[in-house]
């Protein structure tokens, strides 16, 4: 739901048509985004216990180097491209839309079949 939230208001503030439209759907974009925390609890039920908090770093490191990545794109976009502003949030949407497509392979968690008397699975 995290990356349908951030994928598609990322989109849809890309076509804004006025400022309070952008602003509303920004803000929607917002909420969205705190439920990316989540992922790192979700991943660390598939992983083994020796090896949980090496991963969960890597992933968390990955967050960090996401943000200045971010800023170097619109950096290029906003900056020294003098692009449309809207061709930076398309563009800056494009990673959710990948996850997207990748959590539909993604089985449900462990606990999710424990709460559902589903321990076959």
């Amino acid at each position: 739901l995290v990356s349908i939230g951030v994928g598609a208001f990322s989109l849809i503030v890309a076509f804004s048509p006025n400022y309070a439209f952008l602003v509303c759907f920004r803000g929607l974009f917002g909420f969205a985004v705190i439920g990316g925390d989540h992922a790192i609890t979700y991943c660390s039920e598939f992983l083994p216990t020796k090896y949980r908090g090496y991963v969960l770093v890597i992933l968390s490191v990955f967050f960090v180097l996401a943000s200045p990545l971010e800023a170097s794109l619109a950096l290029f976009f906003l900056g020294y491209g003098k692009l449309d502003w809207r061709y930076f949030l398309a563009v800056s949407a494009a990673p959710s839309i990948v996850i997207l497509i990748g959590f539909l392979f993604v089985p449900e968690s462990p606990r999710y079949y424990l709460v559902n008397n589903q321990v076959s699975n």
